[in-house]
């Protein structure tokens, strides 16, 4: 100034083109508009008021008005630097997204080394990845020194499943220039869409460390986490990439990892982040699949799920899994003709894919295995494992699954060769042990049973603890101390030693004990109440109250059905005696689900509401895992079993639609309390011939969840042994 030279009015422009920016941000576009266009009139010679003017137009839907802002740019530019405007036009133009002009304008480039590497770029936006290889090749070939065109190339390769090659074109990028951060980040990706995590949390680190707050790595670095079964580290990475960069894609593996945390509200939380994903970008299959699936698997709702997979099959048709969840659901709703279909179609998606991700083609045999209830569909599901053992011959857990799907399926003799090979291969899968413990069963070993599982119990980790010993009430079925020998007498002293020493469910432990007491042994109930009460005294203090509080509901109940014949336990609710006299207990004996209060006119008004098991319920939502049951203690024999209802359990309450299996086999599997009119109680009896020492009555919800009221558990006459 001093000198006579002009005002600075350089950091007038910075000011009203911050500012502009900033209203982007909140999506107060006129505001925006208004800054940039004083920006651009103030000063033309500049580049980004033109380029933000573009942008706003576009985020506006004035499509035409961004591409006249932009051939106005263009047009103003001198031959030097034109090449350098028109490449931020078709950026801009690309992200939003508008790759037909994206195109457009990159072929204005007069710079083929640059030309042809955007060219690249946007044709893999556009999934046209042959020519997308094309395009980045001569850019390769202009500049065979420059990072950047090998990086293009590696991402159309990566786009065409030619991963290895994908890979050396990333790792020349990053001979020539090690400081970029995008090769590291794409060998990341590569190597988690084949299932090698570690790895990917190798070069996602790499790649963070040259580029911090990248939201695409944070967020891969996440699911990378999640994946390797580090869920509560991998969730903050996510979040924190989605804060950052809002995307459909990070928004699902937040959902996801929410659904495998299952903490308060989960259900509620991943219903919004589905919403918010579907906002952001509909054309997400990833989203769909997922969404879809979640109404499925945890809300039974099968007519929206099914309008949503289709959508995901629409936009994705050559995926597996989704073509797999169609046919999972259309089993479901009956059409079994396009259930068959469409897992043909899942195999051949599988057969065809570029590259076999085990993880991806267990989970599509498993699920043809195990979820659907058609023969055909299930040995085509068989088949498929008997690939994977081809595929992966050294994987000792891919033996084994196999052999689980041929023991599901009754072929016996093939189980027990699988299950050897896995055991050739290692002798440390608790999975193994358990499911050559099944099969002894099944095929009349007993001894040889019992020993099998004492292995699997050996080395059972914590979070197999409840499902391991779960499957002992199986083996234990029907059984007499004669047919198991010595065996029964180290499965008892393990058992009484898990209550010593201080068992993960003690609960579980004393149920068992209580079958091979009462049931095997055929123990006097009265000395087996007094048994009991021993155990549970022994027990750690930590655990003791737990235990002893169990020992006491089972001598309660023997007592019950010795003395009187019958049992009642009100549902979600306290002790009382209803308008007949008859005792109702508390809750208890139950496995899972929560306590609920029915609404007062279900009950029938407030003076019957205090004397009926209507007036509350044990619900167990569709979404819980694990075991939705009671587990009553009875002494061997015969019994009447009457299920209390409430009709509509509350005004508020969505129906529920459930099946209930007594001894492992179902009742009834239609249950549906979406009746008409108002709500009413309502009662189910079953009878159940030779039961052992435990009652079990498993509710299967198939929408919203399961619920029960009350519970009467009587003995027929002269079916009690003592």
């Amino acid at each position: 100034i001093e000198g006579g030279a002009a005002p600075y009015e350089g950091a007038r422009l910075e000011t009203q083109l911050r500012r502009g920016r900033c209203f982007l941000q909140i999506k107060n576009y006129e505001g925006a508009l208004n800054d940039f266009v004083i920006a651009n009139h103030t000063w033309p010679e500049a580049i980004a008021p033109y380029i933000f003017l573009g942008r706003t137009y576009y985020l506006m839907d004035r499509g035409d008005l961004a591409r006249a802002v932009f051939e106005r740019l263009y047009a103003s530019r001198p031959p030097a630097t034109r090449d350098h405007a028109t490449a931020w036009i078709a950026m801009t133009c690309a992200s939003k997204p508008d790759l037909a002009q994206a195109h457009e304008w990159a072929g204005r480039i007069d710079n083929g080394r640059v030309r042809e590497r955007l060219r690249s770029y946007y044709l893999g936006l556009d999934k046209r990845f042959e020519e997308a290889e094309a395009a980045a090749r001569r850019a390769v070939e202009a500049a065979p020194d420059n990072g950047m065109s090998h990086m293009m190339l590696a991402l159309a390769l990566k786009g065409l499943g030619r991963f290895k090659e994908a890979i050396e074109s990333c790792e020349r990028a990053i001979a020539h220039d090690a400081e970029f951060f995008a090769p590291y980040h794409t060998i990341a990706t590569i190597y988690y869409e084949v299932g090698r995590f570690q790895e990917a949390l190798e070069y996602q680190r790499k790649s963070l460390a040259l580029k911090p707050e990248h939201p695409p790595t944070l967020g891969n670095l996440g699911a990378t986490l999640v994946r390797l079964g580090r869920a509560e580290e991998g969730l903050p990475y996510l979040e924190k990439s989605y804060a950052m960069a809002p995307a459909a894609l990070t928004c699902v593996f937040i959902a996801l990892t929410i659904d495998q945390l299952q903490g308060p509200q989960s259900l509620e939380r991943q219903l919004k982040l589905y919403e918010q994903a579907a906002a952001l970008d509909p054309r997400e299959w990833f989203l769909w699949m997922n969404w879809s699936a979640l109404l499925f698997d945890k809300l039974g709702k099968a007519d929206e799920a099914l309008e949503k997979m289709l959508r995901a099959e629409a936009l994705a048709p050559g995926i597996a899994s989704t073509n797999c969840g169609l046919g999972l659901m259309y089993e479901q709703v009956g059409d079994l003709e396009k259930s068959r279909a469409y897992f043909r179609k899942a195999i051949e998606c599988q057969e065809n894919a570029p590259w076999q991700d085990m993880n991806a083609l267990m989970h599509l045999a498993n699920a043809l295995t195990w979820r659907s209830t058609d023969p055909e569909t299930r040995a085509q599901g068989v088949a498929l494992l008997e690939k994977a053992t081809q595929l992966w011959p050294e994987n000792h857990r891919v033996h084994a699954e196999h052999a689980v799907g041929l023991l599901e399926n009754k072929r016996y003799d093939e189980a027990r060769a699988a299950l050897a090979r896995a055991m050739a291969i290692s002798t440390d899968y608790v999975i193994t042990h358990i499911n050559l413990a099944r099969l002894n069963q099944r095929q009349g070993r007993p001894r040889e049973a019992i020993a099998a599982f004492l292995d699997a119990a050996g080395m059972c980790p914590a979070e197999r603890y409840d499902r391991i010993y779960g499957v002992l009430f199986e083996l234990l079925a029907g059984a007499r101390a004669s047919d198991l020998g010595q065996s029964i007498d180290e499965l008892q002293a393990h058992l009484e030693n898990e209550i010593k020493v201080g068992s993960r469910n003690p609960q579980l432990i004393l149920d068992l004990w209580l079958v091979i007491a009462l049931s095997v042994r055929e123990g006097r109930p009265a000395e087996v109440r007094t048994r009991a009460a021993e155990l549970a005294g022994a027990a750690p203090d930590e655990e003791g109250a737990a235990v002893r509080s169990h020992a006491a509901d089972i001598a309660w109940a023997l007592e019950e059905i010795e003395t009187r014949g019958v049992l009642r336990v009100n549902c979600g609710g306290d002790g009382f005696s209803d308008a007949a006299g008859n005792a109702w207990a508390g809750d208890r004996f139950f496995h899972g689900g929560r306590p609920v209060a029915a609404a007062r006119e279900a009950a029938g008004g407030d003076a019957a509401e205090a004397e009926s098991p209507c007036a509350t319920a044990r619900e167990f939502p569709f979404w819980e895992q694990g075991v939705n049951a009671y587990c009553i203690p009875v002494i061997p024999g015969d019994y009447r079993v009457t299920l209390q209802f409430a009709g509509r359990f509350s005004p508020e309450w969505e129906g529920r639609w459930f099946g209930v299996q007594l001894k492992r086999q179902t009742m009834t599997s239609e249950y549906d309390s979406r009746a008409e009119g108002p709500p009413a109680p309502e009662s189910r009896v079953f009878e159940v011939r030779e039961n052992d020492a435990i009652l079990d009555i498993v509710f299967l919800p198939k929408r919203v969840g399961a619920y029960v009221c009350g519970i009467e558990v009587r003995r027929l006459a002269g079916a009690v042994k003592d």
